[in-house]
């Protein structure tokens, strides 16, 4: 369907989706197949990117196909699925100890920009962030206790985040999702999740210093030092005023993202109960840390 020769390719990655690096006579691309349930929110993702690239903000350009279309169709064992093909970024993933403000500026310029959209974005809002995972655990017959704490705990949350400003949120804003190439550009990738929320879930993910699986008390003076270092950068670029409300939704979002990220590891790779408690624990402990630090 390209306009050039491929001689190799090579999985990268094996997990929401399928990520492959692919060698080809005009240099290498990379090569993102998605899961079939995935096909809306892979085609809003193409057009959030060229929208991004027509406004000169670094992210890796999509190849089109002869024929001018931004991704092809592949019929796979589970269905039919859309793959996009992307610029290969030669680049290193950025240090959040060291690259912390200009990825907090370049965040910034993100939501500005994106706050023009012209597009359509999905709204993520209670029901994609915390019932998902709650439908989940009462399908497998989670335990009666602890799903009722998760219930509970996840009502609260949301109370209190969706005080909030509501607005464009990639939607996994990490470190893992981008490079940083030798001219010292930052380039960001991966806008699967990208939706109208809350952009203060995307300052909360790119802050967390916690340890998604064990639980260490030490991780909220990480996760706080780094916030203090974002906000200022950020601001610089995103001059909107941040309220204590959403402060205390940026650490209400870090556990808001177990419930998100346990759903769809369930939904794409199956579950382990054992594991399931583990992330019980791990939130209950950061609701009964919140109490005591936020003074909630």
């Amino acid at each position: 369907a390209y306009p050039t020769r491929v001689f190799s390719m090579r999985t990268h990655r094996d997990w929401i989706g399928h990520v492959y690096f692919v060698e080809s006579t005009d240099g290498p691309y990379v090569l993102k197949l998605y899961r079939p349930f995935h096909t809306k929110q892979a085609l809003h993702s193409t057009h959030i990117i060229q929208y991004l690239t027509a406004q000169g903000y670094p992210v890796p350009p999509i190849v089109c196909t002869s024929s001018g279309e931004s991704n092809i169709e592949v019929d796979m064992p589970d269905g039919r699925s859309v793959a996009i093909l992307y610029q290969y970024i030669q680049g290193e993933e950025p240090d959040p100890e060291t690259d912390l403000k200009q990825i907090a500026e370049q965040t910034g310029i993100l939501h500005r920009l994106m706050a023009t959209y012209p597009g359509m974005l999905d709204r993520h809002g209670k029901e994609y962030y915390i019932d998902r995972y709650i439908t989940l655990l009462s399908r497998i017959g989670f335990p009666d206790n602890k799903l009722s704490d998760l219930t509970h705990y996840g009502d609260e949350l949301w109370d209190r985040f969706d005080q909030s400003a509501w607005g464009f949120c990639h939607g996994d804003l990490h470190c893992g999702n981008m490079l940083m190439d030798n001219g010292g550009n930052c380039w960001l990738f991966d806008f699967d999740a990208a939706c109208r929320s809350h952009p203060a879930a995307d300052i909360s993910t790119m802050i967390d210093s916690t340890d998604y699986f064990q639980f260490h008390p030490e991780d909220f003076e990480k996760t706080t030092r780094r916030l203090g270092l974002f906000l200022p950068s950020y601001q610089k670029t995103c001059p909107v005023a941040i309220e204590d409300h959403d402060i205390q939704s940026i650490y209400d979002f870090i556990a808001i993202r177990h419930f998100d990220i346990q759903a769809t590891i369930s939904e794409c790779q199956g579950y382990s109960l054992h594991h399931l408690e583990n992330q019980h624990s791990w939130l209950m402990r950061w609701r009964d840390l919140c109490e005591q630090r936020l003074k909630l």
